[in-house]
């Protein structure tokens, strides 16, 4: 009785370890999901969740949202001049100053597409958007990435548009 009561216990202990290890690795996976695994920043699943919370944030509290875009200029022509992985740095780079630029809690950067990229701004105006996306352009031009091929500049630039509202909750119904 006393052998079988000591398995057990011991048997308990190894599944609570068991069930810890799968947790950790559980919580592990779902923030794998929703991080871009070439920059390290949000993807656009997480985007996309961190939008629509937002915006909900924003009907309920009557505060303005602000949404920036960024759009790396000829990055086709980057990639097949300077080759891919030199493409995969340049998209690092941007991802870090985006980071950097970031200095609030619940703003949000992500990469929303290949060269494409997005922030998510909670209560800020179209000012504070125009702002950070002034810096972004400090920053990238600071880095003095090589763009021989661009029309646009011989370093490397984005193309940036913002927008700011207040979200009115009876439109977000009919979104979601």
């Amino acid at each position: 009785m006393i052998a079988n009561t000591l398995q057990s216990v011991a048997y308990r202990q190894s599944l609570h370890s068991m069930q810890q290890q799968l947790l950790l690795a559980n919580a592990d996976l779902q923030q794998q999901a929703m991080q871009d695994g070439l920059t390290g920043i949000a993807n656009r699943r997480r985007f996309d969740q961190c939008l629509q919370q937002e915006l909900q944030r924003s009907a309920r509290s009557n505060t303005p949202l602000s949404l920036v875009m960024l759009d790396i200029d000829r990055f086709k022509l980057y990639n097949d001049y300077y080759g891919h992985q030199t493409g995969d740095d340049a998209l690092k780079t941007l991802a870090n100053c985006l980071s950097e630029v970031l200095k609030r809690q619940g703003d949000i950067a992500a990469r929303y597409g290949g060269e494409e990229f997005a922030l998510i701004l909670p209560d800020s105006s179209l000012e504070d958007a125009m702002n950070v996306s002034k810096k972004i352009q400090q920053l990238l031009q600071e880095a003095a990435i090589e763009h021989k091929h661009s029309d646009v500049s011989k370093l490397l630039t984005v193309s940036i548009g913002c927008c700011s509202l207040i979200a009115d909750i009876k439109t977000l119904k009919l979104v979601s």
